[in-house]
């Protein structure tokens, strides 16, 4: 059969426009891969996590409540602690202190994550009556240690970490009761509510309302009493910087 220059040319034409039609519908599905794509990175993006504190406080053996506000998923929030021989967490969010320190309770939903800052305080007004093995799991970080300039009167227990005179403890060796114990570093760690970092003016309210009267003062220090106890501030820049509680 012979071809004219008309066939021919239909023919082509023909072909032309199915190789344009399928360039077109590839086109048209790549479009709606990318829209599908964008749309798939949108809704994981739009998952987010926010906590109602991003740093707490808690006193040990105490509890504090973290709250998480969930958006653009119905997954359920885990938790976590960084150190849970300082704080733990519930699967509800609840917080327990465990030792004085400072811990970070983290809160995951879909690989989105917030965090919160949980300090858990000692007050050592709690352990002078006490024995120093109850000191010891409040704070952490203490051992015996037979370098003492008085072994014949008392056992001293010095920091494992840092510097091991920044923080210590003594305890008689006729009473068996803590008589001295010296924090130079340990902000989580209080005496009659007052922490290393409080302003004087602040410490010396604190230590009124808990019945202290202010025997002394000189530069760089302040002295408390109320009878059974002594507590020296050191200051520096009309902040505290460090403390000591002694028996009377």
């Amino acid at each position: 059969m012979k071809r004219t220059p008309n066939y021919l040319w239909r023919k082509l034409t023909a072909l032309m426009l199915c190789f344009i039609m399928g360039v077109s519908s590839l086109t048209v599905c790549y479009a709606e891969a990318s829209e599908s794509t964008e749309e798939t990175e949108a809704s994981v993006s739009a998952v987010s996590v926010s906590l109602n504190k991003s740093k707490a406080s808690v006193a040990l053996e105490k509890t504090v409540k973290l709250k998480a506000t969930v958006s653009g998923t119905s997954s359920k929030v885990t938790w976590s602690t960084s150190k849970k021989s300082v704080a733990t967490v519930s699967a509800k969010g609840v917080v327990k202190g465990k030792k004085a320190g400072t811990a970070t309770i983290t809160a995951t939903v879909d690989g989105q994550t917030a965090a919160c800052t949980v300090t858990v305080t000692v007050d050592l007004a709690s352990y002078m009556n006490g024995s120093i093995s109850k000191l010891k799991k409040a704070v952490g970080s203490l051992k015996f240690t037979s370098n003492d300039p008085a072994p014949e009167t008392r056992k001293l227990y010095i920091s494992t970490t840092g510097d091991s005179n920044a923080f210590f403890a003594s305890v008689s060796k006729s009473t068996k009761k803590i008589e001295l114990v010296q924090n130079l570093n340990r902000t989580s760690v209080k005496v009659y509510g007052v922490s290393i970092g409080n302003s004087v003016s602040a410490a010396h309210k604190k230590l009124l309302k808990k019945g202290f009267r202010l025997s002394s003062k000189a530069s760089g220090v302040r002295d408390y009493k109320n009878g059974t106890f002594w507590i020296r501030l050191f200051i520096e820049n009309s902040k505290v910087t460090g403390y000591w509680i002694s028996r009377l």
